[in-house]
């Protein structure tokens, strides 16, 4: 066990000569430890079941809004050129989705079938986000209405960014033979016939990864991660397209039903995809604050303790100076604790009512501060706190530095020694 310790820390020195190269080795820890951790097969499946359940409405929206842009019929081809092997289970969907949406024309029974097309719709995206939020250690959901409102814009929102896409290619395919005049503007359009539908798809998968999880996403994480999906979105609809030849022996055995199994493995693969996407921004934006020797090992009990109290009195002295609300983040880089366990720890005081989450002015994202008076917050109340709520365990190690950490740390260490457990945080 010596002989690996030493050989990794000799590897992980070579590494961290080149920064360049140790950022990006730790981002791709960080995603492979993600997908251990995140139960990617339990998400998929969830999220591939209720998409199932959830196509006809989600493509009877997609159908209105193309229709009233006027390219509901591209749409339908579009698909049909996708899936063209099983022809007839799409124009079955087609016309459900169709069916769907002439029910929802005028009386009261109309109301109820928007009603119930629209939620089936957020049913999936609530598993989205709750996916997302369980990747992204974030244990508390965004507000119903907050969450409606999100989910609405959406909604209306990525249809129109794939119809102004096929709406472009349309009139560039109409246009093309006249741009052929022009040698070098022919070569052109052709360059942005080719790369329009990825760039569309780059803007989509940003937009969902900003706006699902329930906290602050910088724009470089989820572009970055959106233009990695992107590459491998189109690189497995290549594939499944040629595949698609080898999937002939399903329709010997379930005939016109083959569509089934191979749209469920398509829906599958896809949210892989997308789940991956999703722990890729987390890595990108959280890499920084990733301990790699220490991130994988136990703390005990009393160390746990110890941690709330200590993240208690950093946040709870920045509120009594008035300062603003600190991120995770912050509180992970001026602590010196891995970002793993801060989360966990920051996660459980908000579980137990001891911090509040806020959109903060400064930082333009989720900051932290004391839930209640700040005099009331003592070392047993918090102690308290934390073993009544039962079940939480961190898998994670803490390594702190700083000498003047190091020194609250051990003045921490001797109130809870000598039983002070009334004096305010405020006054440590």
């Amino acid at each position: 066990m010596a002989k690996i310790n030493k050989m990794k820390n000799f590897f992980l020195s070579l590494i961290k000569k080149n920064k360049f190269i140790f950022n990006n080795f730790k981002i791709v820890l960080l995603t492979a430890k993600g997908f251990k951790e995140s139960n990617f097969n339990l998400w998929v499946s969830t999220l591939t079941y209720y998409t199932l359940l959830s196509v006809v409405p989600i493509l009877a929206i997609i159908f209105a809004i193309g229709k009233g842009f006027g390219f509901k019929n591209v749409i339908e081809k579009q698909l049909l050129e996708k899936f063209s092997s099983n022809t007839e289970i799409l124009h079955q969907i087609f016309d459900f989705a169709n069916r769907l949406l002439d029910s929802t024309k005028g009386g009261l029974i109309a109301g109820i079938g928007i009603i119930v097309l629209f939620w089936s719709v957020i049913k999936v995206l609530i598993n989205i986000e709750d996916s997302f939020n369980f990747i992204w250690k974030i244990k508390k959901s965004r507000h119903f209405i907050r969450r409606f409102s999100d989910y609405i814009a959406l909604l209306f929102v990525l249809p129109i960014l794939i119809l102004i896409s096929n709406s472009i290619k349309v009139y560039l395919d109409f246009k093309v033979e006249d741009f052929k005049n022009y040698i070098f503007l022919g070569e052109t359009i052709f360059f942005i016939l080719r790369m329009l539908p990825f760039l569309i798809m780059v803007v989509a998968f940003t937009i969902i990864y900003m706006v699902m999880p329930n906290t602050k996403v910088k724009i470089t994480s989820a572009l970055f991660s959106a233009i990695i999906v992107a590459m491998a979105y189109f690189t497995f609809q290549m594939v499944f397209l040629k595949s698609q030849i080898f999937l002939v022996k399903y329709n010997t055995i379930y005939g016109t039903f083959s569509a089934i199994p191979i749209f469920l493995m398509w829906i599958r693969f896809n949210w892989i995809i997308i789940l991956f996407g999703t722990q890729v921004s987390f890595a990108i934006q959280n890499s920084s604050n990733y301990d790699i020797l220490n991130s994988f090992e136990n703390i005990n009990i009393f160390n746990k303790k110890i941690l709330m109290i200590y993240i208690m009195t950093y946040i709870t002295k920045k509120f009594k100076d008035g300062e603003t609300a600190p991120t995770y983040e912050l509180i992970a880089n001026d602590l010196e604790i891995p970002l793993e366990i801060t989360l966990e720890i920051v996660s459980e005081l908000i579980d137990v009512k001891l911090l509040s989450k806020i959109l903060t002015d400064e930082y333009n994202e989720y900051g932290y501060q004391p839930n209640i008076t700040i005099e009331k917050i003592t070392i047993d109340y918090i102690i308290n706190k934390f073993e009544k709520k039962e079940g939480s365990q961190i898998i994670s190690q803490i390594n702190m530095v700083k000498k003047e950490n190091i020194s609250l740390i051990n003045k921490l260490d001797n109130l809870l020694s000598e039983g002070d457990y009334k004096i305010a945080i405020a006054k440590i």
